[in-house]
């Protein structure tokens, strides 16, 4: 089941990201959730519909957006990190913007976290990074 759903997971995710392109790296970037939130989750926890979302006990909706800092076009790879403070739930996933970024502009991404032994509920921190 876990194996299905991973699989299922993957193919959303590429059907909104894909692959690093040819194009390079360009950047540095600067990613962030959608809504602004911090990336530590609050005393009351993220702000219920906002873009850290708990769809299932295994799975975690991370909406975040990335913005080409750099002089140079290019297309983020953007890898994305959930924990709970004990590290025993945890999570990760990495894909690529689809199409390059320009400078000084910015998109929104959203990746599907499956997080270990249905922990969803318990990450209260997550990382972005993008290259």
């Amino acid at each position: 089941m876990k194996t299905s759903r991973l699989l299922i997971t993957a193919a959303v995710t590429a059907l909104l990201l894909t692959g690093c392109g040819s194009e390079g790296n360009g950047g540095p970037y600067r990613a962030a959730l959608a809504d602004g939130q911090p990336l530590t989750a609050p005393a009351g926890g993220w702000t219920p519909g906002g873009s850290v979302t708990v769809v299932n006990p295994s799975d975690l909706r991370v909406t975040f957006t990335v913005t080409n800092t750099g002089s140079q076009t290019g297309t983020p790879t953007c890898t994305l990190n959930a924990t709970d403070p004990s590290g025993h739930y945890s999570g990760w996933d990495s894909a690529a913007l689809k199409k390059p970024l320009q400078p000084g502009k910015s998109r929104s991404g959203q990746i599907d976290l499956a997080i270990d032994s249905d922990g969803a509920r318990h990450v209260t921190e997550l990382t972005i990074d993008c290259t």
